[in-house]
């Protein structure tokens, strides 16, 4: 099995979309209950908030989970290709640069593929 991916592994979820708006959101939710703490016999004085340092928070978990990805490719022997892939029939696909068109007939019938583009893959 191998898997092209652009960017890191894990795509724009893991690296730029849902995990990281997770954990800045619960950053944001960790200080709105603090900011309402007395309810609960606590107070906070003086508590705010670092921008900065929510994002740096938040790009530290997505890194973490791309090499747990990294981690799971080689345990499972998945060849990661750092390219860009079209799937141009069932047992060929592009990858890397337009001008290179290198191509593999070698997938096994059975592949994923989430940022391809072309003729969507399934199971064979």
């Amino acid at each position: 099995m191998a898997v092209a991916e652009r960017d890191k592994p894990g795509g724009v979820c893991v690296n730029w979309g849902c995990i990281p708006s997770k954990a800045i959101l619960t950053s944001a939710g960790l200080y709105e209950e603090m900011r309402n703490a007395e309810a609960h016999g606590i107070r906070c004085q003086g508590l705010s908030a670092d921008y900065g340092a929510v994002i740096r928070r938040s790009r530290k978990v997505a890194d973490r989970m791309s090499r747990g990805i990294t981690y799971l490719f080689k345990k499972n022997r998945i060849e990661l290709f750092p390219a860009s892939a079209t799937v141009l029939s069932p047992t060929t696909v592009r990858w890397g640069r337009r001008s290179s068109r290198r191509r593999t007939s070698s997938w096994p019938p059975e592949r994923r593929c989430g940022g391809c583009r072309g003729s969507s893959p399934t199971a064979g």
